[in-house]
C-alpha cells in the first residue's frame, strides 16, 4: 500500500530503545493518527524493528536501531515472493486419458476411447480400457448402450458406453483388484463390492 513504508519510517524515527512508548506518545511525536501509528508499529514488529513490551507499549529493537542508523529507506510491499515455484504436472496415466476421452465424447466404443487417448505405449490397451469401463459400470459411472455394428461380416459389433456420472476431471481409481472405486473428485470410495454405491 502506498505510504506504508513512509509511515513506518516516521514511527521508526520516533521509537526509542529501552523506552516504552504508547500510540498516543508516538502520535504526538509524529503527527500521525493513532490508527496509522498502530498500523506502522505492526509493520515494524513484522520486520523485527520494534517490539511490544506490554499491551499498548512499544520500543525500538537493536535491529530497528541499526536500520534507523543506516538511513536506508524502508520499502513497502510483500517481503516474500508472490509466486510459488511451479510444480511439475504429474504425467497422466492411461486410465486418466481414457476418463478424459470418455468425458469429452460422452458416448464411445472402447476402440474410440483408446484412439482418442492416443497412448500407443500401453500394452493390451483395449483390454485395460475394457476392465476400467467394467469397473466404472459396476459403480454406476457408465452404462452400456446397444452394440455398434462392426465392419467385418462375422463381427458381433462393438460395445458402446455412455458416461452417466461425470464427477470431475480426475479419473476414478479402481482399488482392491476391482472390488472398490475411489473418486478423487469427491475424495471418497464411491463403490465397493457387496456395498453398492
Amino acid at each position: 500500500m502506498p505510504g506504508e513504508a513512509s509511515r513506518q519510517t516516521t514511527v521508526l524515527a520516533a521509537l526509542q530503545p529501552n523506552e516504552c512508548l504508547n500510540p498516543s506518545d508516538l502520535s504526538s511525536a509524529t503527527g500521525m493518527s493513532n490508527r496509522d501509528v498502530v498500523k506502522a508499529v505492526a509493520g515494524l514488529i513484522r520486520r523485527g524493528y520494534a517490539t511490544r513490551v506490554e499491551a499498548g507499549c512499544y520500543e525500538l529493537t537493536s535491529a530497528g536501531q541499526e536500520a534507523r542508523d543506516s538511513g536506508a529507506p524502508l520499502k513497502s510491499g510483500p517481503r516474500k515472493p508472490l509466486t510459488q515455484p511451479c510444480r511439475r504436472r504429474k504425467e497422466a496415466t492411461f486410465r486418466q486419458k481414457i476418463w478424459r476421452a470418455l468425458r469429452m465424447k460422452q458416448k464411445a466404443t472402447i476402440g474410440e476411447l483408446v484412439e482418442t487417448a492416443g497412448d500407443g505405449t500401453e500394452r493390451a490397451a483395449e483390454s485395460n480400457a475394457g476392465r476400467y469401463l467394467a469397473a466404472l459400470e459396476r459403480a454406476g459411472y457408465v452404462r452400456r448402450l446397444r452394440r455398434q455394428a462392426g465392419t467385418a461380416p462375422t463381427s458381433n459389433g462393438f460395445l458402446r458406453y455412455q458416461i452417466v456420472r461425470n464427477t470431475g476431471p480426475d479419473a476414478p481409481v479402481v482399488q482392491k483388484g476391482g472390488a472398490a472405486l475411489f473418486d478423487p473428485n469427491e475424495n471418497r470410495v464411491v463403490w465397493y463390492e457387496g456395498g453398492g454405491q
